[in-house]
């Protein structure tokens, strides 16, 4: 996966994506910006997605250290403030794998 598309928020705000690895216990900050229209992308291009793994996905303000100020992030005019991700590798027939290299969270 390279690109995570995650919700919107309000436009060009500074944020920290979070992800947390429930299995693990390591929690990786991304720091990003949403664009333009509030869409909140974060590239996951080096970071190891660990398939099997449960993950907590959430955005708190930049720069707070507070890594419990949830952010609300929109998805199809919901509101949430954290997600639940499982990474898996989606095969086809013949055993080719067909995981995109852009994902987007949907409600």
């Amino acid at each position: 996966m390279a690109i995570l598309t995650i919700g919107t928020i309000a436009p060009t705000t500074d944020v920290f994506v979070w992800l947390f690895n429930l299995t693990t216990g390591v929690a990786t900050r991304f720091p990003v910006t949403s664009d333009g229209a509030g869409l909140v992308t974060v590239d996951l291009t080096d970071y190891p997605q660990i398939e099997g793994h449960d993950y907590q996905l959430y955005l708190t303000p930049y720069p707070t250290t507070n890594t419990e100020e949830n952010m609300n992030v929109t998805i199809s005019a919901v509101v949430y403030t954290c997600f639940a991700l499982r990474f898996v590798t989606v095969y086809d027939d013949q055993g080719v794998i067909q995981t995109g290299d852009n994902q987007t969270l949907e409600a």
